[in-house]
């Protein structure tokens, strides 16, 4: 008989540290990725709402804008007709359009445009905060604000309802930047209070599984755009002018 061979040893087990790290790695990997898209979607987002707000900053700019822009299909539309002239109806239809085009982007309201991009940025591209989202909180109540004094100059029946009010923006006071973190949140009261300004805190609806909402910061709304241009300097100094120097 031929002697027996040894059993040949157990495979040494790996460490859970070392037999879980692939997976790790691809959930890190995935977040990673995630964070990317919401950080472009917040950049983008707040870009589109910086070319409302220029535009709200400069009416004048604006106006030129679009009647630049009326003149230029308005040329484009003849020189189609003078190479393929359209019965008398369609020519007068085609005209008819384009002056109708005109008058609707005319009574738009860039401020309002402005107000629902920063607002997306916040709502739908955070978390994780960004500059991005720092410059929406501030800038969106300032937009929704000059909506506002633009509906009323226009003498247009506005509801409360119909501005999206926030936690904490009543008819005597308005919200003047908002937060997920206390500690920007204090800062913000800090700052304003050292300018003699009435701030208060409002705490918004618990966010999902309990943890604790948005901060409201609230200030009275003869003191709004004081209190902006103290925030503005603190959270976006390098940004655009503010809407105040359109009123």
């Amino acid at each position: 008989m031929s002697p027996r061979r040894p059993a040949a040893a157990p495979a040494p087990r790996r460490p859970g540290a070392v037999r879980f790290a692939p997976a790790v790695l691809a959930v890190l990997g995935l977040y990673a990725a995630l964070t990317l898209e919401t950080l472009a979607r917040a950049r983008h987002l707040c870009r589109r709402a910086d070319a409302a707000w220029a535009e709200a900053a400069d009416p004048r700019r604006r106006r030129a804008a679009l009647e630049k822009a009326f003149a230029d299909d308005a040329d484009r539309l003849a020189a189609r007709h003078r190479r393929v002239p359209p019965p008398r109806d369609v020519r007068r239809l085609e005209t008819d359009i384009l002056q109708a085009r005109h008058e609707i982007r005319s009574a738009d309201f860039p401020s309002k445009r402005a107000f629902y991009d920063y607002r997306s940025v916040y709502r739908h591209a955070a978390p994780p905060e960004s500059p991005w989202s720092r410059r929406a909180r501030l800038r969106a109540p300032a937009a929704r604000e000059m909506w506002r004094r633009e509906l009323a100059q226009r003498r247009l029946p506005v509801e409360p309802w119909m501005l999206d009010p926030d936690p904490g923006d009543t008819a005597e006071r308005r919200v003047v930047f908002s937060t997920r973190g206390r500690r920007a949140a204090d800062g913000a009261v800090a700052l304003l209070k050292a300018a003699g300004i009435d701030v208060a805190v409002v705490d918004g609806p618990p966010r999902y599984g309990g943890r604790p909402g948005d901060y409201w910061i609230t200030v009275p709304a003869a003191s709004f755009w004081s209190a902006h241009e103290r925030l503005r300097a603190w959270i976006d100094p390098d940004g655009s002018p503010s809407l105040i120097q359109s009123t």
